[in-house]
């Protein structure tokens, strides 16, 4: 099944659906589509990004029911701001709302060659203890 595929289906998927899928895939980067998917009910445009030492790595990001998919766009760094919001996202694995300046994370928006948007949700994945993954969405 092609990349965007997974964005498409779980676009659509009740959170019944979505969990039953979760609780039986080992596949990682499946997963995160299926994220990234889910999460196109409440966002048009999400990112999910991998977090390093000192930069972010986008993994995947889609507009609607569209994947972008261009390879150069996989695993692109994006230089971040340590900013107090986003800390409070890193450290404490908190949800928090804000601006792409607010959070560190304006770069993301000139890697996928779009607008910034004035207000982001930004969500953590905790993976082996702690934050390392990033949901970005507007």
């Amino acid at each position: 099944m092609a990349q965007e595929s997974f964005v498409l289906l779980a676009s659509a998927w009740s959170a019944e659906q979505t969990e039953s899928f979760v609780s039986e895939c080992y596949d990682r980067d499946a997963l995160l589509e299926v994220w990234l998917g889910y999460a196109g009910q409440w966002f048009d445009l999400r990112a999910s990004l991998i977090l390093g030492r000192d930069v972010m790595h986008l993994h995947r990001a889609a507009y609607g029911d569209e994947a972008f998919d261009a390879p150069e766009l996989f695993n692109a760094p994006v230089q971040t701001e340590s900013t107090p919001l986003m800390a409070l996202v890193v450290e404490d694995a908190k949800p928090v709302v804000g601006s792409a300046e607010q959070l560190g994370v304006h770069a993301l928006y000139e890697v996928l060659g779009v607008p910034s948007p004035e207000v982001l949700v930004c969500v953590p994945l905790r993976l082996g203890g702690r934050v390392a993954m990033l949901l970005v969405g507007a």
